[in-house]
C-alpha cells in the first residue's frame, strides 16, 4: 500500500527535484535530487546528480550518474558511468560500464564486464570479474571467479575458491593484446583460500590449502597445506607446506 501512494518523478529535459520517497525516479535528461532519496526504482538515461543518501530496489544506469552518499539497493546495473562518494550495500551489481566507489562495496553477486574502483574493500558471497577493477583495501568472497581482460589489482584476496585465468582472445584481438604484454595481469599483496589457480598474477604471498601456480605468474612466497603445483612457465621464488 505504501508503494502505490508513492508519486513518481520523472525528469526530461533539465530539473531539479527535493529528496523524499517515491516511486520510481526517471532522468532522461540532467536532473539534480538535492537530499535523501528513497525510492523502488531509479534510472538515468542522461546525467544525474543525487545529493545525498539513496536508497532504491532498482537502480539502472545507461547514462552518467553521481551519488554523493551512500547506496542502500537491491539490484544495481550500470552500463554508463556511475560513482559514488560513500558505501554501496546492494545483493546483486552488474557492471558493464564505468563504476567508482570511494568507500566500501558489500554485496552477494558482484559480475563485473566493464571498469570498476574501490577504495576500501569490497566483500560480496560470489565476485565474477571479466573486466578491469581496482580494490585498495580487501576483496573478500566465497567463490572468486577472475578473467583477465585489463588490469586487475587488489591490495588483498581472500575466499574460499579463488581462480584467476587470462582472457581467451580470438583473431584481431589477440593480435592487438600481443602489443601490451603484462596489461592483462592481476597484481595482489596477498591472496588466501582454500582451493587456489593462478594465471598471469604477480603476488607476494599466496597461501591456500590446494595451491596451481601456472602461466604467466610471479609468487615470491607460496605457503599451502596439502597440495602445490607449479605448471608452465610460472615463477615461484619460494614455498613451504604449513
Amino acid at each position: 500500500m505504501e508503494n502505490q501512494q508513492r508519486s513518481n518523478i520523472n525528469i526530461n529535459g533539465s530539473g531539479t527535484a527535493s529528496g523524499g520517497s517515491f516511486g520510481e525516479v526517471k532522468i532522461n535528461g540532467s536532473g539534480t535530487i538535492t537530499s535523501d532519496l528513497d525510492c523502488n526504482a531509479f534510472s538515468c538515461n542522461g546525467t544525474s546528480d543525487v545529493r545525498g543518501n539513496t536508497k532504491a530496489e532498482r537502480i539502472k544506469v545507461n547514462g552518467t550518474a553521481s551519488f554523493l552518499g551512500n547506496v542502500h539497493a537491491d539490484n544495481v546495473k550500470v552500463y554508463g558511468t556511475c560513482d559514488i562518494e560513500g558505501n554501496l550495500t546492494c545483493r546483486e551489481v552488474l557492471v558493464s560500464g564505468s563504476f567508482g566507489i570511494s568507500g566500501t562495496v558489500s554485496g552477494e553477486s558482484i559480475e563485473i564486464q566493464g571498469s570498476v574502483s574501490i577504495g576500501h574493500d569490497c566483500e560480496a558471497e560470489y565476485f565474477r570479474g571479466r573486466g578491469g577493477f581496482s580494490v585498495e583495501g580487501l576483496l573478500n568472497a566465497g567463490t572468486i571467479d577472475i578473467e583477465l581482460y585489463g588490469k586487475a589489482r587488489a591490495r588483498e584476496i581472500g575466499g574460499e575458491k579463488i581462480t584467476v585465468k587470462q582472457g581467451r582472445m580470438f583473431g584481431i584481438s589477440k593480435l592487438i593484446s600481443s602489443f601490451f604484454s603484462g596489461a592483462h595481469e592481476l597484481h595482489a599483496g596477498t591472496i588466501e583460500g582454500d582451493e587456489i589457480k593462478l594465471e598471469f598474477t604477480r603476488a607476494k604471498v599466496v597461501r591456500g590449502k590446494n595451491v596451481v601456480i601456472g602461466e604467466g605468474c610471479e609468487i615470491e612466497e607460496v605457503e599451502y597445506t596439502n597440495d602445490f603445483k607449479i605448471l608452465q612457465d610460472a615463477k615461484v621464488r619460494s614455498y613451504r607446506k604449513i
